[in-house]
């Protein structure tokens, strides 16, 4: 058995037991699983620890970089751990575990919009809850844009988990697709930092030349549609099922999606949008790999 097979099938015995495990067990549970991933990945924890170490920038304690690093690892496990409890989690659970602000500035974007709007998020927080938080907005639609995985069996247990609850999904591979829906209304969830094909727009994060995805900048140029800023985020570390997610207003972007310039301005928009919510809470920051371009 491959390593890869042995994963997926650790990864679906995972998702068969946690909508059986109270909340609050199962996220003692996985903080476990987490320290021992910690203790054990030391590769991935070096790499954390050097992404943390620009954010926080030079003359961090090491003690304190130790435990911001520690504590993402258990972010990642958290969100794991929401991904699997999807399809045991109802509404009214939902609706008590996270509490929402600025819905003010979707309605009154999607009120004046001739599209859908673009709801732009960073990898930091609890993602997998705040892409299920849509379902307690009927009234809207809304799909999610999910990147291609390269075992396509992990790929379609994630998207049969995120779609028990109604969820909505499209790859990123589908641009066309993407286009219609949102110029028919659909309001497109996607992420905005992390580039994962190596053909982003390099720009600025931190400080340090990062690519990102382009297609969100390219994406509202080209359909006019508004772009908003929406952080899901664990309040205490200590009680991680105690979810705070916000929606800013639009942002600034202007232009043609024609001009290479514009686009790439919009891009570095939206990515310094996304570097306040990492500053802010960098030790739920989910950057397991090498963020800058090698200098």
């Amino acid at each position: 058995m491959t390593a890869a097979t042995l994963r997926y099938f650790l990864l679906e015995a995972a998702a068969t037991l946690a909508p059986r495990l109270p909340a609050r067990p199962g996220y003692r549970a996985a903080a476990l699983v987490a320290d021992a991933a910690y203790a054990t990945a030391r590769g991935t924890r070096r790499q954390m620890a050097r992404n943390l170490s620009v954010v926080l920038g030079t003359g961090t304690p090491p003690d304190r970089l130790r435990s911001l690093t520690r504590q993402a690892f258990r972010n990642l496990v958290w969100n794991y751990l929401e991904l699997f409890r999807v399809a045991g989690r109802g509404l009214d659970e939902l609706r008590s575990q996270a509490h929402i602000e600025g819905l003010e500035h979707l309605h009154a974007a999607a009120s004046r919009s001739r599209t859908g709007v673009i709801v732009v998020f960073g990898h930091v927080g609890t993602l997998e809850v705040f892409s299920q938080v849509t379902q307690l907005l009927p009234e809207y639609r809304f799909s999610v844009v999910v990147e291609n995985m390269a075992d396509e069996r992990m790929f379609r247990l994630f998207a049969r988990l995120r779609r028990s609850q109604g969820l909505e999904l499209v790859r990123t591979d589908e641009p066309y697709r993407i286009l219609r829906m949102l110029r028919a209304g659909c309001h497109m969830i996607i992420a905005g930092d992390l580039d994962t094909t190596g053909t982003g727009a390099t720009v600025t994060f931190f400080g340090r030349p990062m690519r990102a995805p382009s297609g969100v900048g390219r994406l509202a140029l080209r359909t006019g549609a508004p772009v908003l800023v929406a952080t899901g985020w664990r309040e205490d570390m200590g009680r991680p099922y105690r979810l705070r997610l916000r929606i800013s207003p639009p942002l600034p972007l202007k232009g043609s999606s024609a001009d290479p310039e514009d686009v790439h301005a919009a891009v570095q928009t939206v990515v310094s949008a996304l570097e306040e919510q990492v500053a802010a809470r960098p030790e739920q920051w989910l950057a397991f790999r090498e963020v800058w371009v090698p200098q």
